[in-house]
Parts: C-alpha cells; structure tokens; sequence
C-alpha cells in the first residue's frame, strides 16, 4: 500500500495508435504516465531492467525518470498523463510493469475518461478518474489484493456470461457461492474492487458504449439488448458514468 498518495494537479487522457520502431531514449519528462495496452508490444529499459508491456498490461513511469524503449510489434494503448505537487507522494519511484488480470475494468475506466476529456478537457471529472485508476493500478502493482478462491471465479465467471440478463441478481450469486448476500457483496469488492451491483453497471454500460459504436442500434435497444430494465435508468447510468447521454455518445463515435 502506498504510505503517502500523489496529490494530482492536471490530468489528461489519451487514445493512441502506435508502429514498429527502433530503440529512442526517452528524456525525463515532468509527469507521470499510466497506460495499459489494448494490442502490440512495447519494452522499457531502465539501469540495466528490461520491462515488457503487452497486451491487459499496466505501465507506469514516474516523472523525472530517464528510459530506453522501443516496440517490436504494432499496436494500440490508453494512457494517462498525470502532474503531482511535490508536497504529496508517488505511485513508485522506478517503472513497473505488470498484467492484470481485470483489464474490461482499466479499459472501462479509461474509455469513460478519454470521452470526458476529449469534450471537457480536465475537470472534477477528469481527476476524479485519475485517481480512480491510480488506486486501481496500485492494487494491481503492488499486489494488495488477494487473490479470489475457486467458488468466486466461479461466480465471476457467470457473471461475466450473463451481465446482460435482466433477471441477473446478486443474491442469486450469493447462493451460488453458498454464502449470504452481505458476505458475497463484501468479498467481492475485497477481491474486485467494487460492489457486485456496480460492477454490473459498469459492465453493461461498457457494453452499450460498445453497440453504441456500432451505428446499428439505437438508444431504446441497446438499453436492452445491454440489460437495462428501462431507458431512463440506463440513460441516467450511462450518464453518471461517462459523463454524457448516450446519444451524445453515439454521435461522436
């Protein structure tokens, strides 16, 4: 656990593309960055360390750090860019580099937030997000999560199989683990890092984003082909975690 947290003052979000190229010594920078690679392959190289980021993985590089890389293999990337006051701490004085093993959640987290800066630039938002995924990354860096026993993969597992059925209930994953309700809501957000009911939301509103971007349906069904009861509830979830309306949302993809 990070004894001292950063005290983020600009965040901003991107989107990027990236080709084949050969080793570039990368100057220090005055920020941070956080990334977590949809496709491709990148290496870093740092005082004789070797990292290499692919594909689910999350990267961090501390400001005022000095690297080597290049990348072997085309690909895609969400990445944050992030100033800190030098009164606050630091996610890690060197880069790390590890997979995780949740990347729908990182990949939901940045989606929102590059949409939100792309239309506001950095706002409440913006920062609230950027602290969001540093307290999600560090979790992943540093391990400080346990990892779930067999009956909650399990469980984790249907979930995820079955997130878009209106009739998916939590106590009905509870009695799957055989536990009850209170105690399932608990381990789950011990192991997951949010509540099961949250972690739905967050799921179906990744989805709709994802049929959204399709142009081939509209609101009303994607609110149900994405597992919302009604338009309005999925209109007002899918605004309170994006930062806009689904159609706003449809129109600038």
């Amino acid at each position: 656990m990070l004894q001292k947290p950063p005290i983020i003052t600009h965040a901003e979000f991107f989107k990027l593309g990236y080709e084949k190229r050969p080793p570039v010594t990368v100057s220090a920078r005055p920020f941070c960055s956080l990334s977590i690679r949809k496709s491709g392959e990148t290496v870093v190289e740092f005082d004789g360390k070797r990292l290499i980021s692919a594909p689910d993985t999350l990267t961090y590089i501390p400001a005022g750090c000095t690297y080597t890389t290049y990348i072997p293999k085309e690909g895609e990337m969400y990445l944050l860019h992030f100033y800190t006051a030098p009164e606050g701490g630091e996610l890690s004085p060197v880069p790390l580099c590890v997979r995780s093993t949740v990347p729908s959640s990182f990949y939901h987290m940045f989606e929102n937030a590059i949409a939100h800066f792309s239309a506001e630039g950095c706002d409440l938002h913006c920062m609230s997000a950027a602290y969001e995924l540093l307290s999600e990354a560090s979790a992943a860096f540093f391990h400080t999560r346990p990892a779930p026993p067999k009956r909650m993969l399990r469980c984790k597992a249907y979930l995820d199989e079955n997130v878009c059925d209106t009739a998916l209930r939590v106590g009905t994953l509870a009695e799957m683990c055989g536990v009850s309700e209170v105690y399932f809501r608990r381990e789950f957000k011990k192991f997951y890092g949010a509540s099961p009911l949250e972690y739905i939301k967050k799921r179906r509103v990744e989805i709709a984003c994802q049929l959204l971007s399709t142009g081939l349906y509209n609101v009303t069904q994607v609110a149900e082909r994405a597992g919302f009861d009604s338009v309005s509830y999925f209109s007002a979830e899918f605004r309170r975690l994006t930062g806009q309306t689904p159609s706003q949302y449809q129109s600038r993809v």
